[in-house]
């Protein structure tokens, strides 16, 4: 794909992608902005409708009042008639909704016996009479319906059947006070109602029946014990019993709450509502009881609810029943939830409904525990939406499709520099290093052009010093040759140079009677700057032992500046001096002399550090330039700290300057002490954590070592110390500080044990 091709693809794709992306996001707020709206209009409609229910509720209540009010014991038959008239009047507007009058009799009670009976009581009242009875057993056996409410459609004055039917009943009145067998009028739908639900429901009145007596109970209790008080007053009782009366009229209101809350939900479920009357001729007492059409009571409630935009309002009641204004709103609302108006009232009670084009929302009353709702349809506003979505869809790939032609000639100018790039690029593959692109502007593609022509230019740069560098490279390869020749002169010059140091050093180390010697020294370099040398008196042999007889020995300590061949050069130097004259003279003035000669040799910047000592069996004498101080361990004096000797002595390194005294110091041992000469470089050498190692440190390795520390190896085997343990010690943590390297500068220590004494003398 060009790459024309491929700037139109993108320009599209990253215009339309963002579009439908603002219109999914547009719509999809769009949509639940609506249903917000929608959700709080409804919640707004149902707690209408529960407020239309509460002012219903009340205007029934009070009508409800007045019909208790009336005088309702009658005397006769016509007056019942006409209380019964009067109580519909008294209903006003609510005595449609009443389906039916019933009158229940109370049972009579029982006859007196006869005077002189065994437990007859005067007082006692007479039964009232008994009246007539059917042929079917006693009147008052089963409750007298003595109105219902016509149906619809129905007339007291037009049709055959009905007329009929009014004549019948008035006959059967006539004949048996108004007795009709009682057909209970079951509802159909009550008896799909749960369980669940009439179980709660009695329970709940149960309690309430509970409560109601248990706060009559109390009322009577504290007006019994206000009365007890006011009788026996004195003026200390006078408050008590004001308490007590306050606290009865307060069980009162509660009481007559109860049995308010009573009617207000007997009313709105659609129960009987009663009141105590009878006929006082025939001594007939019951209970006439009201029952309301609830179906049309809670009709008339959500008729009064408004419905602009197709609203379907509907209540649900404790026990599970739907009730809506009319059957049209029923099989709408069928329609919306999907499931039967019993599910659909479950799923009521748990909040909200809603589905695409539906939005339910519910009220709860606590008080009454009846749930009203408004279902409300959204199909058209989401219709418009939708469309309204469409057309801002259709308009931005209109004006995207607009763009396009703007974009074909842009493209053509963008992609016109890169193919004059592109063949500028061919002609530099085939050689052409001197060709350059024209650069057009300040954009990207001049940028890139100016690289371009950056890069030929390296390019031809590049080739000439490659030329120049394989010219050079030829010449260094000749210059390699030659070095590799020089460094292999040089490197046997410096072989020659060491195997020459060390025949300065003795080939071992001498045997004497009186003295155990041992000896390490680690070099930094080939070619070190550390010497030893041992210079015994001249003396005969003693009979074919091996040992030297002589009883003077000269040991020889030093360390030369720097390394390497310089450094072998002073060591050469000052063994010269020492073979030629040291055995001979004074140690002081063989350092003084010796000073002098290596600092007439002009040799820049060398010096050499030294220390001699002239050993005897009875005393040795130490004469230093600039070492380290010697260590001398007496065997007498046992493990503490106190057995090792430091012998320090002042003084400058050889060839450092003219005229410089030097100080001869004689210090007696006995058999069995131990000398330590050393170089400085186990001082300077760092330890584990980056410090020098120091002299106390070394001072602690020859304590151990001789066993003065309770830690040497002779220590613990129980035998007598040796020069070779001594120096085995101080190889061993040599080793443990470079870890098998070469050190960082010549490494030497020189022991030597008096044993003249176990050698017989």
């Amino acid at each position: 794909m060009k790459l024309r091709t491929k700037l139109i693809v993108a320009f599209f794709g990253l215009a339309v992608l963002p579009l439908i992306g603002l219109v999914v996001f547009s719509y999809l707020s769009s949509v639940r902005a609506l249903r917000q709206a929608v959700e709080e209009q409804s919640r707004e409609l149902a707690g209408r409708i529960e407020r239309n229910m509460a002012v219903a509720r009340g205007e029934f209540l009070q009508n409800w009042r007045g019909v208790r009010e009336l005088d309702w014991p009658a005397t006769s038959r016509e007056e019942f008639e006409v209380k019964l008239a009067r109580a519909m009047e008294e209903l006003g507007p609510w005595a449609p909704l009443v389906r039916r009058w019933e009158f229940q009799p109370a049972p009579p009670a029982a006859a007196p016996p006869p005077p002189g009976a065994e437990g007859s009581d005067a007082g006692t009242p007479a039964a009232p009479p008994v009246g007539p009875a059917g042929p079917e057993g006693r009147w008052w056996d089963e409750p007298t319906v003595v109105w219902v409410q016509p149906q619809e459609g129905q007339s007291t004055q037009d049709g055959e059947g009905a007329a009929g039917s009014s004549q019948a009943a008035r006959a059967v009145e006539a004949d048996r006070m108004w007795r009709f067998s009682f057909a209970p009028d079951v509802d159909p739908e009550r008896a799909m109602v749960p369980a669940r639900r009439a179980l709660e429901r009695v329970s709940a009145r149960i309690a309430d029946k509970v409560r109601e007596l248990e706060i009559e109970l109390q009322q009577r209790e504290v007006e019994a014990d206000a009365a007890a008080r006011a009788v026996a007053s004195g003026v200390g009782d006078l408050h008590a019993a004001t308490d007590a009366a306050i606290a009865a009229g307060a069980l009162a209101v509660d009481l007559e709450r109860l049995r308010n809350r009573d009617e207000m939900i007997g009313s709105l479920l659609g129960t009987e509502l009663s009141l105590q009357t009878g006929l006082e001729g025939v001594g007939l007492q019951g209970t006439l009881g009201m029952q309301l059409d609830k179906q049309r009571f809670f009709r008339a409630v959500l008729e009064a609810t408004p419905r602009d935009r197709g609203e379907v309002p509907f209540a649900v009641d404790p026990e599970g029943q739907v009730y809506f204004r009319d059957d049209v709103d029923r099989e709408r609302l069928i329609e919306v939830s999907g499931v039967s108006p019993e599910l659909f009232a479950e799923a009521c009670r748990e909040g909200m409904w809603s589905d695409d084009s539906w939005v339910v929302a519910t009220k709860a009353d606590p008080e009454t525990e009846i749930t009203y709702g408004i279902a409300r349809p959204i199909d058209d506003s989401l219709a418009e939406i939708r469309r309204a979505t469409g057309r801002n869809f259709l308009l931005g790939l209109g004006m995207i499709g607009l763009s396009l032609f703007g974009i074909l000639p842009l493209s053509s100018r963008l992609t016109r520099g890169l193919q004059d790039l592109s063949t500028d690029v061919d002609r530099l593959a085939e050689g052409e290093l001197d060709v350059r692109a024209e650069v057009r502007g300040r954009d990207e593609l001049a940028v890139l052009a100016r690289s371009f022509n950056h890069m030929a230019a390296q390019l031809q740069t590049q080739r000439e010093q490659l030329v120049e560098q394989e010219r050079r490279g030829r010449e260094q390869e000749v210059s390699k040759r030659l070095l590799e020749a020089e460094n292999a002169r040089r490197g046997e010059e410096l072989e020659q140079a060491r195997q020459f140091q060390l025949s300065m050093l003795p080939a071992e180390i001498p045997r004497f009677s009186e003295y155990d010697i041992a000896v390490v020294m680690r070099t930094a370099t080939e070619v070190g700057g550390d010497y030893y040398d041992f210079l015994p008196d001249p003396a005969p042999e003693d009979g074919g032992q091996g040992r030297a007889a002589g009883r003077q020995l000269t040991v020889a300590v030093g360390d030369a500046t720097g390394h390497g061949a310089k450094a072998g050069t002073m060591v050469t130097a000052v063994k010269a001096l020492l073979s030629a004259s040291a055995p001979l003279v004074d140690l002081a003035e063989f350092l003084a002399h010796g000073s002098a000669v290596i600092k007439n040799m002009c040799v820049e910047r060398m010096a050499m550090s030294l220390q001699l000592v002239r050993l005897s069996p009875e005393h040795f004498d130490l004469a230093s330039a600039a070492m380290p101080p010697a260590l001398l361990w007496r065997r007498e004096a046992g493990a503490g700290a106190a057995a090792v000797e430091e012998i320090a002595l002042e003084g400058l390194p050889l060839g450092g300057l003219r005229g410089v005294r030097y100080e001869c110091r004689r210090v007696a041992w006995n058999p069995g002490d131990v000398l330590l000469m050393m170089s400085d470089g186990l001082l300077e050498q760092t330890g584990d954590d980056g410090s020098p190692v120091g002299y106390r440190r070394v001072t602690e390795l020859f304590r151990e070592a001789v066993g003065a520390g309770g830690g040497g190896a002779a220590a613990t085997s129980g035998r007598e110390v040796s020069a070779d343990d001594v120096i085995r010690r101080f190889n061993d943590e040599i080793e443990r500080i470079t870890g098998g390297r070469a050190p960082a500068d010549d490494v030497t220590f020189l022991a030597v044990r008096n044993i003249s004494r176990a050698a017989g003398r």
